[in-house]
């Protein structure tokens, strides 16, 4: 989807992908369910699974090769469109 805006063009791209090792974790951050302890069966009793520090914790880091090369993380690009000077 492409919105256009005065001068500026902004561009809003959605996919959605089935990824089978991903974890999802039934969480409420307003009342802190889930977050730092177990879910009560009573509550959720369809859950059987961690809460998100457990699976934190879980989550095994890979070893970084110190000698390899620089990578930097790209997390925003801002384009702005100028007027054509003609």
């Amino acid at each position: 989807m492409v919105v256009v805006k005065g001068n500026y063009c902004c561009c809003y791209l959605s996919i959605v992908i089935y990824l089978p090792d991903v974890l999802f974790l039934p969480i409420s951050g307003l009342i802190g369910a889930n977050l730092k302890t177990r879910l009560d069966k009573k509550i959720c009793p369809w859950w059987d699974g961690p809460c998100l520090f457990e699976a934190l914790d879980a989550i095994e880091v890979p070893l970084r090769d110190p000698n390899g090369p620089f990578r930097y993380d790209v997390f925003e690009l801002n384009i702005l469109l100028l007027p054509d000077p003609s």
